[in-house]
């Protein structure tokens, strides 16, 4: 029954939910023997709009319109980290000539297309053990001239392949001497 207008007092006997709003869209409370209808007593359920209390004949207690419930907020869903490449195949059928006093040739077959490049390492004597990289050369490169040697010495060369997943093991070993 509606028992007030916005800014009027709604009075009742007894104790009363009295709902206050408009539209179908109210704000409850429970008062005994009057309420103001004001948004400084119920909040304002619906800004803008002119509203009214009111409260049930009966009994029984009205039932309250329900107040929708928000959605939640998705949660964003994460970018996967891309998977790197796996690392790539070693070269193979590597072969070191030597062409002057300073200077050995290498060529080698590349069985990889995911190389970023190649890395070159040698090592220096007969019997040699001890590796180093002395160069970087780019993907689909087969061959390498390695520079600025000794004469009438022995070198011995390895490659194998890099990209972002890794390196590829070695590629056989080949040796050349520097001429005389």
């Amino acid at each position: 029954m509606r028992c007030a207008e916005e800014g009027g007092l709604c009075v009742f006997e007894g104790t009363r939910q009295v709902r206050y709003g408009a539209n179908g869209t109210y704000a409850f409370g429970t008062y005994a023997n009057q309420v103001a209808c004001t948004n400084d007593v119920f909040g304002d359920p619906v800004p803008g709009v002119r509203k009214a209390c009111d409260y049930a004949t009966s009994s029984a207690t009205p039932t309250p319109t329900p107040t929708p419930t928000p959605s939640p907020t998705p949660t964003p869903t994460p970018t996967p980290t891309p998977t790197p490449p796996a690392a790539p195949a070693a070269p193979s059928s590597l072969n070191a000539t030597a062409v002057s006093r300073s200077q050995i040739n290498l060529t080698w077959s590349d069985n990889s297309n995911t190389e970023d490049g190649f890395r070159i390492e040698r090592c220096t004597g007969s019997s040699c053990s001890s590796f180093v990289q002395i160069a970087e050369v780019g993907a689909n490169a087969t061959s390498f001239q390695s520079t600025g040697l000794a004469r009438s010495t022995s070198y011995t060369y390895r490659v194998r392949a890099y990209n972002a997943g890794g390196t590829s093991g070695y590629s056989n070993t080949a040796t050349a001497t520097t001429l005389r």
